[in-house]
């Protein structure tokens, strides 16, 4: 039997999103779900949320454009196939897909024929590996692995609805008979933490341990296995297998059980965490369903009010929308041009005082916000010079690559979002530099050769990505006078020089040294030298006609 596979159209133009609905024979290559989203930031969002397996990627969007989102993709989703689209010939373009392990690279106007063949690739490489995978459980079995390793294996496939199950695989792991489902979703909120202090880094071990704890949690009738999600760092999910034997119309208390596993992660572990749990279900074939609910309510948990406690959601708090993010990035890259880091870093203050005052910023918000911050960050190192942009690296304030930031309230969100910024601040300043390594004789000598232009501090704060302060300080103490004095002091030369020849004019002299009034040209002469220019030219032309 064909496994079903889900799709997902990222392109921003909603007619070229129902041209390939259209042309696309999907039910012939067991296409069954498709969805669409209007940029690459919202097709991330349905990726992570849908897992679907097949994904046709525009590779022009605002917000995030196809070379951002399938680099993203590559990374965190490697398991999609993806299929390119563009209305551009473009090598760059055509070369990025193939980087990211594109599958097909189709021009737009899309034809049925491309469009088909693709899919056929498509849908032939997803079914090979979905095949692949029960033949890996298959394997487990013949070699004898462990029992728990083989049931985390099967409810894992079973709640990202991938396939690859069969009736032999339920058999091994008890799954066969009639039962009751229930998934709770445990999100971990400072996890970075505990693995580091109380695990030595040690990511197998805590992740045994978390697990451990869980699986011992007792209840009449109530079988508990839980396991970390691979797919999501930050998560654990626990399958309850409920006896069908129990007496009619009893319902055991799992709320109250899986809030005893909360305050257990926090009692042993040190571990706040915030939990959900789905619809008990009929059947193993409607695990997904349970898994997905219970992960909204986890995910919905309130950073403005967790306050590091544990925190348990019965149900979804309504969510709305944090203040974009994009709008302020013009202020943080004001600030950093004007190698202002404090200015940036209150910009950003500013943007959690916002969310704050507002009293709510969901976890799945939070840890959005972050990569999208990441990501406007990385742009933004494009867009001044920085060759490959830039990528997070914060070891030096103590986090993990691999890890999920903590995030047990919005004090620590706002820690995470000032942590980004100083790194990516600190990178492209030592970027910056190496490519134009600073000299402050560079100053001088364009000063010597631009007197008579208009002359910005920040003309150089932007070049060398160093401050006003510290380009000033060291400018003054190699010559012993500010930037702007040395500026007035050559442009006051040039024109004493200037003034020597009788052909000409005063106006001519204060428009060749840069200054756009007379007047005002004449008093700075005055100031500089003492007299007015035409008493500084009378004055040289009697000297020269001194016997």
């Amino acid at each position: 039997m064909m496994a079903m596979i889900r799709a997902l159209i990222i392109e921003d133009e909603q007619p070229s999103r129902e041209a390939i609905k259209l042309l696309g024979n999907w039910e012939k290559y067991g296409i069954a779900e498709i969805d669409e989203a209007e940029n690459g930031r919202e097709g991330l969002r349905l990726v992570a949320a849908r897992r679907p397996d097949l994904l046709l990627v525009d590779m022009k969007m605002p917000e995030m454009d196809g070379v951002e989102f399938l680099r993203r993709v590559s990374a965190e989703h490697p398991e999609c196939v993806c299929i390119v689209i563009s209305g551009y010939d473009d090598f760059e373009y055509a070369r990025t897909a193939i980087l990211s392990g594109a599958i097909d690279y189709l021009l737009k106007p899309i034809n049925r024929h491309d469009l088909n063949e693709a899919l056929a690739k498509a849908a032939a490489l997803i079914g090979r590996r979905k095949r692949e995978a029960g033949e890996r459980i298959d394997q487990g079995i013949a070699l004898n692995l462990s029992l728990p390793k083989l049931k985390e294996t099967v409810f894992l496939r079973l709640v990202e609805d991938a396939g690859g199950v069969t009736p032999t695989h339920l058999s091994v792991i008890g799954a066969d008979k009639p039962a009751e489902y229930q998934v709770a979703v445990f999100c971990l909120l400072n996890m970075t933490q505990v693995r580091r202090e109380k695990f030595k880094g040690d990511t197998e071990l805590f992740r045994f341990a978390v697990a451990n704890l869980l699986n011992e949690l007792e209840l009449d009738g109530v079988n508990c296995f839980s396991f970390a999600n691979p797919k999501s760092a930050r998560e654990f999910i626990l399958v309850l297998t409920l006896d069908p034997a129990r007496p009619h119309g009893l319902r055991p208390d799992i709320e109250g059980l899986l809030k005893e596993g909360l305050d257990r992660l926090e009692k042993w572990l040190h571990l706040v965490a915030s939990g959900g749990v789905g619809r008990p279900v009929q059947s193993h074939t409607q695990i997904r369903d349970s898994y997905l609910a219970a992960r909204d309510l986890a995910w919905s948990a309130n950073l403005a009010e967790t306050a590091h406690r544990p925190i348990w959601a019965a149900s979804a708090a309504e969510q709305g929308s944090p203040p974009p993010l994009i709008g302020r990035m013009p202020l943080i890259r004001h600030g950093l041009e004007e190698g202002n880091a404090a200015y940036a870093a209150a910009v950003v203050s500013d943007y959690v005082a916002e969310i704050r005052k507002a009293g709510r910023l969901s976890l799945a918000a939070a840890d959005r916000l972050l990569d999208d911050f990441a990501t406007l960050l990385h742009e933004l190192a494009l867009d001044l010079g920085v060759p490959n942009g830039w990528q997070p690296d914060m070891r030096s304030a103590g986090h993990d690559p691999d890890m999920p930031y903590d995030l047990t309230s919005l004090k620590q969100f706002e820690s995470a979002m000032q942590d980004l910024l100083a790194d990516f601040a600190d990178y492209v300043r030592r970027t910056v530099k190496s490519a134009a390594r600073f000299h402050v004789s560079d100053i001088k000598a364009y000063i010597d050769q631009h007197y008579n232009e208009s002359i910005r501090i920040h003309t150089f704060t932007e070049k060398y990505y160093l401050s006003r302060e510290y380009l000033m300080k060291q400018f003054k103490q190699a010559y012993g006078m500010g930037i702007y004095e040395y500026v007035q002091k050559v442009r006051m030369e040039k024109a004493a020089e200037l003034l020597r020849d009788p052909e000409l004019k005063i106006q001519d002299v204060s428009d060749l040294v840069g200054f756009k009034d007379k007047n005002y040209f004449s008093k700075a002469f005055k100031n500089h030298f003492g007299l007015s220019p035409t008493e500084y030219r009378s004055k040289e032309q009697n000297a020269t006609f001194l016997p």
